[in-house]
């Protein structure tokens, strides 16, 4: 199974915003709120289930960079004690 070339479009396009914002000096939470707009379609990758999207974080780094961002902030949450 190959991933759909609108998932493919949608980490293209988070690698380059996101590369953008950190060569303009911007943080994670920068990252965060730039690219919340985007999280519907963020979220159709990470349900994606084409085994490529693994080939496709270690082609694009700024999306890698950015689901390892999500994934340490969902790991946070998770560890609240409320």
């Amino acid at each position: 199974m190959t991933i759909s070339k609108e998932n493919l479009e949608t980490i293209i396009k988070v690698d380059n915003k996101v590369k953008n914002i950190l060569m303009q000096g911007g943080s994670e939470i920068m990252l965060l709120t730039e690219l919340h707009a985007d999280m519907p379609d963020i979220k159709k990758v990470i349900e994606d289930p084409s085994p490529e999207k693994d080939k496709y974080c270690r082609q694009y780094d700024g999306f890698y960079k950015y689901m390892k961002i999500l994934e340490n902030l969902a790991g946070g949450i998770a560890n609240l004690k409320l």
